[in-house]
């Protein structure tokens, strides 16, 4: 007998939202989902228990379920951007600060911050 292996299948958030949702909110028997959308129960017990925590606060370790969640993980990611950003600018401005005599008053270097808080150097006349 040959044995075909099976293909990993990604579920959507979105798609686990819905399905949990069926379980949860509608007491749906986790064993008709399952079979009606050859799901393995491990699986979806395992979302609903990760989507319980979601609701009582609790952080996920991974990708969130919930939009709310999702949304405070893009957040934080963002701001440790721009957090590292931050430091780049203070760290370039102690390093031109030490160098006085390299820009004289005959010099002149023009930046500008970006929208995302970085540093471009728009001109530098000498």
């Amino acid at each position: 007998m040959i044995k075909t292996r099976r293909t990993k299948r990604i579920f959507s958030p979105e798609f686990r939202l819905k399905v949990i949702e069926q379980v949860v909110k509608y007491q749906r028997d986790v064993r008709e989902i399952t079979l009606a959308l050859e799901l393995n129960p491990d699986h979806l017990r395992k979302w609903i228990r990760l989507y319980k925590q979601e609701l009582q606060g609790i952080e996920p370790a991974g990708n969130a379920i919930t939009p709310e969640q999702r949304e405070i993980q893009q957040l934080k990611a963002q701001i440790k951007r721009v957090e590292m950003e931050k430091e780049i600018l203070k760290q370039a401005a102690v390093l031109m600060s030490e160098i006085p005599g390299k820009l004289s008053a005959n010099h002149t270097a023009e930046s500008k911050v970006t929208s995302a808080g970085s540093l471009s150097f728009i001109r530098y006349s000498p």
